[in-house]
């Protein structure tokens, strides 16, 4: 339930444009690296591309 909601959070602070190692810290990650590899997992896309594709 915590990657979830993490997951939604990370997608909502993406689509406001926050600067990524922002949206980490918010969503609970210490380093931008972890939070990057995590959200790689969590959707099958980085996170450069994720913006790309709103």
């Amino acid at each position: 339930m915590l990657t979830q909601v993490q997951i939604q959070l990370a997608k909502t602070y993406l689509n406001q444009n926050l600067p990524t190692d922002e949206i980490a810290y918010l969503v609970g990650y210490t380093e931008t690296s972890s939070f990057l590899r995590a959200f790689k997992k969590w959707t099958g896309q980085t996170v450069n591309q994720f913006k790309n594709n709103k």
